[in-house]
């Protein structure tokens, strides 16, 4: 069994712990998912928005939600692509 099996996934302005959605901020989304893949990384990605979320009116919550569950799935495709 791996040893690592889950990963807090944020991004930053390479600064702050500011807890984005990842491609909000600084960080190279395609170095990072083409390393877990090679890594053989298989775990789960747990992204925390409550920050992200704090940015919306309440009238725009569900598709800011959205919008993040389509990050964490274009996240887990990039690599499955690398992983090819």
């Amino acid at each position: 069994m791996p040893k690592l099996q889950a990963l807090h996934v944020q991004d930053t302005d390479l600064k702050n712990d500011s807890h984005m959605l990842p491609g909000l901020g600084k960080h190279n989304w395609e170095e990072i998912t083409q390393a877990l893949a090679e890594s053989g990384y298989q775990g789960d990605l747990t992204l925390e928005v409550f920050a992200y979320l704090r940015s919306f009116p309440v009238y725009a919550l569900a598709d800011a939600l959205k919008l993040a569950c389509t990050v964490g799935r274009g996240l887990i495709a990039d690599i499955d692509k690398y992983r090819a």
